[in-house]
């Protein structure tokens, strides 16, 4: 078993970043931490390696549009197009967990939908010089300490069971069956996908319009420590975000 392909990237790590940060993220996937605009990845690394932190944990937020797109063809480009999904939902459901990152979270807009428990707890950014390994994809790691900063990974795989022109490539995921639990889920979306489409509105009373990382901490959907902010503003400061924090 690959362990939903953790073995073949753990492998990887170990040949070619054995002692660096490494992300292990998938296409339909974008990671973002409180004031990432300004701090960007190399900046997050340097805060995280300084404190003696392992890894982070941000969730997955599945982004959607306000209705599902019409099966008609149209002349938008993809990145317009992607830019409509632009909702997620802000309630979540929390639990503790004895393997790390130490959290279930569950909730968004596949549950709404589909009556899906899609794991949302992921730690996709883990420090390999202190011998962190991926264990369930990232959605489990082995013991490591854990940041006080948390992220969030904007999941786009809606996209791909939305949009008519994805559908072929979404019908062929299933047929892969490459992992079993994930064909059931896309088998059920897709069964489901006439019933959401009539819905009109896929718009709910905790639906929100993506911003900024800010409104995402103020949602409580990423966190970051008094210390993080302290370290923030000292660094920029110091003059040393135009040159180390850059991307």
């Amino acid at each position: 078993m690959s362990s939903w392909g953790a073995r073949w990237v753990n492998e990887l790590i170990d040949r070619h970043a054995p002692g660096n940060w490494c992300l292990f993220a998938d296409a339909d996937e974008a990671l973002l931490f409180p004031d990432w605009e300004k701090i960007k990845l190399r900046g997050l690394t340097e805060y995280l390696t300084e404190n003696g932190y392992e890894a982070m944990l941000p969730q997955l937020l599945d982004m959607y549009p306000t209705k599902v797109p019409a099966g008609k063809r149209t002349d938008l480009s993809v990145a317009d197009r992607v830019s409509k999904y632009s909702s997620l939902d802000n309630q979540r459901y929390v639990y503790g967990h004895p393997i790390c990152p130490y959290q279930e979270i569950f909730g968004g807009i596949r549950r709404r939908l589909f009556g899906m428990y899609n794991l949302s707890n992921k730690a996709p950014l883990i420090n390999a010089a202190a011998g962190v390994k991926f264990l369930l994809t990232s959605h489990q790691i082995t013991p490591a300490k854990m940041a006080d900063v948390s992220g969030a990974l904007l999941h786009y795989h809606l996209f791909y069971l939305f949009e008519p022109d994805c559908r072929p490539l979404f019908r062929e995921a299933i047929a892969h069956r490459e992992f079993a639990s994930n064909s059931l889920e896309r088998l059920r979306s897709q069964e489901l996908l006439p019933n959401v489409a009539s819905l009109g509105s896929l718009l709910c009373e905790s639906s929100t319009q993506f911003k900024s990382s800010g409104q995402l901490v103020d949602l409580g959907l990423m966190q970051a420590s008094g210390r993080f902010l302290k370290w923030k503003d000292r660094t920029e400061r110091s003059g040393r975000a135009a040159v180390s924090l850059s991307a």
